[in-house]
C-alpha cells in the first residue's frame, strides 16, 4: 500500500511541474525582454547625449568647417553603439541646430527591439511591424 501512494506523489509532482513550466518559461523570457528594451532605451538616450555633448564643443571651435563638425557627431553617436543592437534596426540620427546662427543643438534617433516573446510583442508592439517595438531618444543643447 505503501509504495502505490508513493509512485502516486511523484506522478503528482511531475504533473504539477509540467503545468508550471510554460509559465515559468513565459515569465523568463518576458524579463529577458524587458532587460533587453532597457539596454537598448538607455544605450540609445546615452548616444544622444554623448553625441550632442560632442557637438557642442566642436561647434564652438572656430577653426572646424561644419561638414568636419557633422562627422565628428555622427562618429560620436555611432562610437556608443551596443554590440546587441544592430545598425539596420536604428533610423537615421536627425541632427538639427549645426549652423552657427543657431544655439540650440539637438539630435533624436529611434531603434526598433526585436522582440522574443510572440505574445508579449503583439501585447506592446507596433502594429505596422510586428515583433519590434520602436523606441525614441533626444537630446538638447544650448552652444
Amino acid at each position: 500500500m505503501n509504495k502505490h501512494i508513493k509512485n502516486r506523489i511523484s506522478g503528482q509532482a511531475l504533473i504539477e511541474f509540467l503545468l508550471v513550466l510554460p509559465i515559468f518559461i513565459f515569465t523568463f523570457t518576458i524579463i529577458i525582454d524587458l532587460a533587453n528594451i532597457m539596454h537598448c532605451q538607455t544605450t540609445l538616450s546615452t548616444q544622444c547625449v554623448q553625441a550632442v555633448q560632442k557637438g557642442t564643443i566642436i561647434l564652438k571651435k572656430s577653426d572646424i568647417s561644419q561638414n568636419k563638425a557633422i562627422e565628428a557627431i555622427y562618429k560620436e553617436f555611432w562610437k556608443l553603439k551596443s554590440n546587441i543592437m544592430d545598425k539596420q534596426n536604428y533610423n537615421i540620427p536627425n541632427l538639427k541646430g549645426y549652423e552657427p546662427e543657431n544655439k540650440i543643438l539637438s539630435i533624436s534617433s529611434t531603434y526598433e527591439v526585436k522582440l522574443l516573446t510572440p505574445l508579449f510583442s503583439s501585447l506592446i508592439g507596433e502594429s505596422n511591424k510586428k515583433g519590434y517595438i520602436k523606441l525614441y531618444a533626444n537630446a538638447t543643447a544650448i552652444k
